[in-house]
């Protein structure tokens, strides 16, 4: 069980965050529209995809546990073609290859306690306070959805 922590340096992204199928072969998703200054956290359990949600270029940076293997598994995603939702020009489209339980489209939350903050980049927070990071280490400890607030279930 991992998580990791994106910080979104310039431009706007929208982070896909899903997890593998459930016994009924159903996904959740999650899509976090996330703009210069927000940091994403990547939940225990979830997959993601990094979309440019604009016509610029876009930069992110990001942390993760020190022995997380190197090189994610996108074998699954190879799969069924790509991620369980597609941006297109007429918006946003679930992917037929999968089964969907649920999407929620959410915003990130500034959260100084996890060293989360808008207006500091996420590597200095880091270095001033590396014990705010824990949830690295330990994600089984923490509740990854308060991060987030609902625009729309």
């Amino acid at each position: 069980m991992s998580c990791d922590v994106y910080e979104v340096i310039e431009g706007n992204i929208e982070y896909l965050l899903q997890t593998k199928p459930d016994k009924s072969g159903k996904v959740d998703a999650i899509l976090v529209e996330a703009e210069a200054g927000d940091k994403v956290v990547v939940p225990p359990g979830y997959g993601h995809i990094s979309i440019n949600a604009g016509n610029e270029i876009v930069v992110s940076s990001n942390l993760q546990k020190a022995d997380l293997p190197a090189g994610a598994d996108y074998d699954f995603y190879q799969e069924h073609e790509g991620g369980a939702f597609y941006r297109t020009d007429k918006g946003l489209e679930p992917n037929p290859k999968y089964k969907i339980n649920k999407l929620r489209i959410v915003r990130p939350l500034e959260k100084p306690e996890f060293g989360l903050e808008k207006d500091k980049s996420l590597y200095l927070s880091f270095l001033e306070n590396p014990e705010k990071f824990d949830y690295l280490n330990n994600p089984q400890k923490y509740d990854f959805f308060e991060l987030f607030e609902d625009i729309k279930l």
